[in-house]
């Protein structure tokens, strides 16, 4: 969720929970205050109609439906209570229903004898302007705080334009790009600095980068120079007649350890390249043909071990990525399905909707299962592996956005790479 509208949202929760504690507060007083109002306007009708019936000559209208009181004689001795105010119901015959009245209950004296005095005023008025405000105050204030949402929603929109440039501008940062962390000027302090901060950094990381990647570069070439010249030269060696089998036993070994050696180069510069994602470039590659092309390279080891073949790959079948990485994802997993081998087995190659399967018997690997993406991690004690083949599928994997698992069950390993 972006900040702008988790913002927002939170504004929003918080006013209507403000506003509904408002609103019960409202009502509460209002209610209050209008019957405080009409409780004394009881009052001050009481003591008119006492001094209006202590009158010489007054006679006692003690039902009059005229009149907004009533009397009711009391026994003599009669204690008197407290005023008691109540809301009732009074039967109107013009409407045949009930209306909404407040009443007051007291007892007053007349020519010195006790009577209850009973006084009502209509309350309709006053509900309808409790109801009416407390409608209409929180209804405006809701009104007034949606717009001020929208307003500041779209005011915040506007200020943080420079923020979001940012984003998008890092979003689309390489470290390997040649050119700097462009960002456009802004007035706002706070963003000005993190402006500056964030290309001070990737200014950084891009000098360190090209610094790194001239160094391997360098590194691999100006190593691979000296190897290629001692392996020529114990070639030479190798090839002098006098040579007797004491003498050429250790140069056949040294020949094996600096062929190893150069592959190891190799295979480790080739992983920085892949990491440093100097191959970008993604088109559609058939996959069928790709495989088919390279069991060629396999024949001598098919021969040797008996091993059998399957390849179930639709014509259609294609990797989105570079073809280079396509190619060296799919050497690496034949080169470990065919050296992992034993005699008489299989080499199954599988692909169905968006998973490539690779499946060879073989004994049961010695290293655990999760740690075979490790480099320099064999699955076996071949000396002729470098333990890197599958820590460069994982790393193709990774810089595609792919999965990779492996699986070992009845003497038969499993490589599935789920692609997209």
């Amino acid at each position: 969720m972006r900040l702008l509208t988790l913002t927002t949202r939170y504004y929003l929760v918080l006013f209507l929970l403000i506003l509904a504690v408002w609103s019960l507060v409202l009502y509460a007083v209002l209610r209050q205050q209008v019957y405080q109002n009409i409780d004394e306007i009881l009052f001050n009708r009481k003591q008119q109609i006492s001094v209006l019936l202590n009158q010489p000559q007054r006679s006692l209208p003690t039902g009059d439906p005229y009149t907004d009181f009533k009397l009711r004689p009391l026994p003599p001795g009669h204690v008197f209570q407290p005023d008691q105010y109540a809301d009732t119901l009074v039967f109107e015959p013009v409407d045949q229903e009930y209306d909404e009245y407040r009443q007051l209950r007291t007892q007053v004296r007349v020519s010195g004898n006790p009577y209850e005095l009973t006084i009502v005023k209509p309350r309709l008025e006053s509900t309808e302007m409790i109801n009416t405000v407390s409608i209409t105050l929180p209804t405006l204030f809701l009104v007034l705080g949606v717009g001020l949402a929208l307003t500041a929603r779209r005011l915040n929109r506007i200020l943080w334009q420079p923020f979001y440039r940012m984003l998008h501008q890092l979003g689309k940062f390489r470290v390997d790009q040649t050119t700097s962390f462009q960002t456009e000027p802004t007035s706002i302090d706070e963003f000005s600095q993190l402006q500056q901060g964030l290309t001070d950094l990737t200014e950084r990381n891009r000098k360190l980068f090209m610094q790194q990647k001239q160094f391997i570069e360098n590194a691999s070439h100006e190593m691979q120079t000296p190897l290629a010249v001692i392996q020529s030269h114990i070639e030479v060696l190798l090839q002098q007649a006098e040579l007797d089998y004491r003498q050429a036993e250790p140069l056949e070994s040294i020949l094996t350890q600096t062929e190893r050696l150069g592959r190891l180069n190799q295979a480790l510069l080739l992983l920085s390249k892949i990491e440093n994602n100097q191959f970008r470039e993604r088109t559609p590659v058939p996959l069928k043909p790709l495989v088919e092309g390279m069991l060629p390279y396999f024949e001598e080891q098919i021969e040797q071990q008996a091993l059998r073949v399957e390849l179930t790959i639709p014509a259609d079948t294609t990797l989105h990525t570079h073809p280079v990485l396509a190619e060296i994802l799919l050497t690496n997993l034949l080169k470990n399905a065919f050296v992992h081998n034993l005699s008489n087995g299989f080499v199954r190659v599988d692909v169905k909707g968006q998973t490539l399967t690779v499946e060879n018997t073989g004994d049961a690997p010695d290293v655990p299962t999760d740690q075979l993406f490790e480099r320099f991690r064999k699955a076996s004690r071949q000396k002729q592996t470098l333990g890197l083949g599958l820590a460069i599928v994982k790393t193709i994997a990774d810089v595609n956005g792919w999965a990779v698992t492996y699986q070992f069950a009845n003497g038969i390993h499993r490589l599935t790479v789920t692609y997209a």
